[in-house]
This record gives structure tokens, C-alpha cells and sequence, in this order.
């Protein structure tokens, strides 16, 4: 299981040894000890992990390792709090709140139930589409790491794969494809 996410700077600040002098908090540190030789104060910015998105193709050549990947979202939801999971088929499913629970097995209980288009078609532009024009405003997409675990066998109009992959990748900080089916 990955224990650590690779992290971001935020905005926010800590004190550190090395970095940004602080000259408001060097000045209430000195009038703390009005006696004492004034000491400059140093800030970093906080790390905080990069969101993680993860979108799992459900068709039939990939039912075998999408249950595989579930067990493994499921993990790594328990983990981080920072990683939104989705699968698809035909049609875009949110996952992520399934996956939050800590019983694996209700938790992929729940999940099966949900997703409605298990071992069917794909159509993987329309919902990259759909996944662009749905979730892009609410999600950070431009700090995320976009994982996308298919086997790119589309059904469908290659030339709407074409124009979702090159939003998304215009839009976010890193996009894997992972093909479990290339040997």
C-alpha cells in the first residue's frame, strides 16, 4: 500500500529553521523577552499531500482488475482524505463515500450496488467528458495527480478521447495511464 502521497506547498505557513524570515512573529517573539537577544524567526510553507484522482474502467475485459483496483482504492481512501474515486463503464461513478467505509466488504458491497454499469461497454471520451464538465469545478484539478486505469478499448468516438485527455491535461498536474492489460 502507498504510505505516503507525494505533497504540495499550501499557502499557509509553519516555522521552520530554514526559509522565509518572519519579521511579525521575530517581532512577538522579542517582546515575550524583552531582556533577551532578539532571535529572527524562519517560515517554510506547510506540505499538504497532492489530491489524488482515481477513475477505474469497469467493463467486461476489465472486470477481473477492477475489482483488484477496488480493494485497493479502498485502502488507500482509509489512508488519505485527499483522493476522489470514480468508476466507469458507459456512465461516471463517484465511489469515493462507498470506499470511506472501514469494512471492506460493505464497502465493496455498497460500491457494486451503486455502479450500475458493471461488465458492460466503454465509452471512455464521453465519460471523460462527463467526468471534465461534472466534477472540474469542484475538484482541484490543477494541484491532482489524475489516474486513469483502463485498457483503452473504446466503443465509442475517438476523436471526444482525444479532446477530454487534452483537457484534463491541460487542467491537471499529472495524468497516469495505467493499462494492467499490457503485459
Amino acid at each position: 500500500m502507498i504510505q505516503k502521497l507525494p505533497k504540495l506547498p499550501t499557502r499557509r505557513v509553519q516555522p521552520a529553521r530554514r526559509g522565509i524570515p518572519d519579521m511579525n512573529r521575530s517581532l512577538r517573539a522579542s517582546l515575550r523577552r524583552p531582556m533577551a537577544p532578539a532571535k529572527l524567526v524562519t517560515v517554510a510553507p506547510r506540505l499538504a499531500p497532492q489530491p489524488l484522482i482515481i477513475l477505474v474502467d469497469i467493463s467486461g475485459s476489465m472486470e477481473q482488475y477492477a475489482r483488484i483496483f477496488l480493494h485497493f482504492m479502498h485502502a488507500l481512501g482509509q489512508k488519505h482524505r485527499r483522493i476522489h474515486m470514480f468508476t466507469f463503464g458507459t456512465r461516471l461513478t463517484k465511489i469515493t463515500s462507498f470506499l470511506r467505509t472501514k469494512d471492506v466488504d460493505k464497502a465493496i458491497f455498497d460500491t457494486s450496488n451503486a455502479v450500475k454499469d458493471w461488465s458492460g461497454g466503454t465509452n471512455i471520451g464521453s465519460t471523460l467528458q462527463d467526468f471534465a464538465h461534472q466534477h472540474a469545478g469542484s475538484l482541484s484539478l490543477a494541484k491532482s495527480h489524475l489516474l486513469l486505469v483502463t485498457d483503452g478499448l473504446e466503443r465509442g468516438d475517438v476523436t471526444s478521447l482525444e479532446a477530454s485527455m487534452k483537457f484534463l491535461s491541460l487542467r491537471t498536474k499529472k495524468i497516469t495511464w495505467l493499462n494492467p492489460l499490457l503485459r
